[in-house]
């Protein structure tokens, strides 16, 4: 008896399901995207610092990539690889200044000491964005870096080096 009124209590939903009549259909089409919040358009720039000829100087590197930030963040710069072949006469000290430019805010991430193979005196804080992170805020920035060398001696030597930045969370 148990089957029978259950049987019978789906063929009544059924038949009242089937007495409805369709009167239109919303079709829903999308694309999902999600990106990171801190994005570098390219993520990979070259830098080619050429033939250094002098003691000391500096070059720039003027917009050489793109930093979307989508919410205010925390970043951080610091060296990846490096690969530098110096002779043991040749004493080389790099810095560097990665410059973060936005239409209503800019930021200056210095890094002393960048890379050395002698005593490099710097100071003896924490960074914020080399040492620490830096709080940044939303928006679209220019990146720009400053490299500048210290040299004593005389010789040859091969630079190789990545500089990354980081979203810290």
């Amino acid at each position: 008896l148990a089957v029978v009124i259950a049987v019978t209590a789906i063929l009544i939903g059924a038949m009242a399901y089937g007495l409805n009549r369709l009167v239109g259909v919303i079709d829903i089409v999308g694309t999902i995207s999600i990106r990171s919040n801190v994005e570098m358009v390219p993520s990979t720039a070259n830098i080619d610092l050429g033939m250094i000829g002098s003691p000391s100087g500096s070059k720039s590197f003027s917009n050489i990539a793109k930093l979307y930030i989508r919410n205010s963040s925390k970043i951080i710069a610091k060296i990846g690889s490096q690969s530098i072949q110096a002779p043991s006469n040749l004493s080389i000290i790099l810095s560097a200044i990665l410059r973060l430019e936005g239409a209503n805010r800019s930021y200056e991430i210095l890094m002393p000491c960048l890379y050395s193979n002698t005593q490099c005196i710097r100071i003896l804080v924490l960074i914020p964005g080399y040492d620490a992170p830096l709080d940044i805020d939303r928006g679209e920035y220019n990146v720009s870096l400053e490299i500048s060398w210290m040299v004593e001696g005389s010789g040859d030597a091969s630079i190789k080096m990545s500089l990354q930045i980081l979203e810290v969370s």
